[in-house]
């Protein structure tokens, strides 16, 4: 079976991993089609080296607005991909309703490759686009054989989107065997000492709930001992710092910045609690939360609000606050500072459901599998 997949995000080499293991699990002749570059909330990174694939093939492509997943295209590689290549499969990891899906659905039927077409979708609310997107996206899911939602949420708008066919739910996962390793815990001791350490990893970005965050832990009481480790950067991270200054508390919040993602397990292993307080927004609401089953990987206990997919990824493993309750949050960490039992048996309980539902082994087998099914059609 020939594969061809096309993803912006794997130009970030630890996002690769789930390539690899689809090579792994089923014999393919795979072809990774990915940007040179890519330019994304503030952050630029040219395709990234890492280790370099031996069993499947990798075309890097110029892309034009480089910077947008809804709007950029190929200039290069993409005709090769399709033209030569000629994939049985084409799983495209971008929404129906942008550019580059429109690109690859036109290329497939020019090219006369008939392969068969896997929509990848992550879009978590109903929205109505304009034209000419609402015409992209029709055609798209006319033409697509089979769609994967990341969530449960997304397969019903999905659905409400007239989506008949074969639409299957995989979530994202990641490399357990890069976050199982004895990382230096030694890491910020100093600065840290025997805290309790809150750690918030992400966009610095109010819709993040950075500042949700913040007030919550500044109202924490005083005889506990509290550290909160702030990593990332975002349009917000000024006004965050000049809070903290404000309230005098800057030998309390430690900012870090953006960090290499290798280096964000020790980090994760740092913390007492790792909190993702995003908030929804009229265009947004948080689809997985990464960082979650990070945390979780890594034997350190999770704290989310309830927005979007937050609920559905901590499950019954972590502590689910109402979001933008400020009082709620500061409780929920106060809990768990002060019952460090039943931080344990979370920490277990995360790192077991890590194992059961986002290893990327797991991920490769659902996703082969919907492949065989594709091809069984043929």
């Amino acid at each position: 079976m020939k594969l061809l997949f096309i993803w912006h995000a794997a130009v970030v080499e630890v996002y690769r991993k789930r390539i690899a293991e689809l090579v792994k699990k089923q014999d393919l002749e795979l072809l990774l089609l990915a940007p040179r570059k890519w330019a994304e909330g503030g952050s630029r990174v040219i395709f990234e080296a890492g280790e370099g694939p031996n069993d499947y093939q990798i075309i890097e492509g110029a892309t034009f607005l480089n910077f947008h997943p809804s709007l950029h295209v190929y200039l290069t590689g993409l005709w090769q991909a399709i033209n030569k290549f000629k994939p049985d499969i084409i799983h495209i990891v971008e929404e129906p309703f942008s550019l580059v899906t429109f690109q690859v659905v036109l290329f497939n039927r020019f090219c006369q490759v008939n392969a068969k077409i896997i929509i990848e979708s992550w879009q978590n609310i109903y929205k109505k686009y304009a034209f000419p997107f609402n015409l992209i996206e029709q055609f798209n899911l006319k033409n697509a054989d089979a769609l994967i939602a990341g969530s449960t949420e997304i397969k019903e708008v999905l659905w409400r989107k007239n989506y008949l066919k074969t639409l299957k739910i995989i979530p994202l996962g990641l490399d357990l065997t890069s976050y199982s390793d004895n990382c230096n815990r030694q890491l910020l001791t100093e600065t840290m000492g025997n805290s309790f350490v809150i750690g918030f990893v992400g966009r610095v970005e109010w819709y993040k709930g950075i500042f949700i965050l913040l007030e919550a832990v500044f109202a924490l009481p005083q005889d506990l001992n509290w550290k909160l480790l702030i990593i990332g950067a975002g349009s917000a991270l000024a006004e965050a710092k000049a809070l903290v200054n404000s309230r005098g508390l800057q030998n309390k919040v430690n900012f870090t910045g953006s960090i290499p993602h290798k280096k964000t397990v020790a980090y994760f292993k740092l913390m007492q609690v790792l909190v993702l307080p995003s908030l929804t927004t009229a265009n947004w609401k948080e689809q997985f939360g990464r960082v979650l089953i990070e945390a979780m990987a890594c034997g350190c206990p999770v704290i989310g609000s309830s927005s979007g997919e937050i609920p559905q990824v901590i499950d019954q493993v972590g502590l689910i606050f109402r979001e933008g309750d400020i009082t709620d949050l500061r409780e929920k960490i106060i809990y768990l500072a002060h019952n460090k039992e039943k931080a344990r048996k979370l920490s277990q309980r995360g790192l077991q459901r890590v194992k059961d539902l986002y290893s990327w082994p797991i991920i490769a087998e659902k996703t082969c599998h919907l492949y065989n099914e594709l091809i069984a059609k043929k």
